[in-house]
């Protein structure tokens, strides 16, 4: 699937939200820029090339943060180097 699943929207002071309109949970991720790194909040479905749109979107280094384990929230962490979620949703 190609970058045509992915709707982006640029937000004011370096948050930008990744959506995933084509599924029924209607998935958000979200790119907060840093001095230094990017927060990726979720990683989504894991449907098309999720960490090259973040690399497309970003020259900064990627930190994914995973809100909880749900599929649609973690789709494309394995895609990431650096990838935090809570202890308790660790196992998931």
């Amino acid at each position: 699937m190609s970058q045509e699943w992915f709707e982006v929207v640029r937000f004011p002071h370096g948050v930008t939200m990744i959506a995933e309109p084509g599924h029924s949970e209607n998935v958000k991720s979200y790119l907060v820029e840093g001095d230094r790194d990017v927060a990726v909040l979720d990683t989504g479905m894991g449907v098309g090339d999720f960490a090259g749109l973040v690399a497309a979107l970003s020259d900064r280094a990627p930190i994914v943060l995973q809100s909880h384990a749900h599929f649609d929230h973690i789709g494309a962490s394995a895609r990431f180097q650096r990838v935090l979620v809570h202890p308790s949703e660790a196992a998931a």
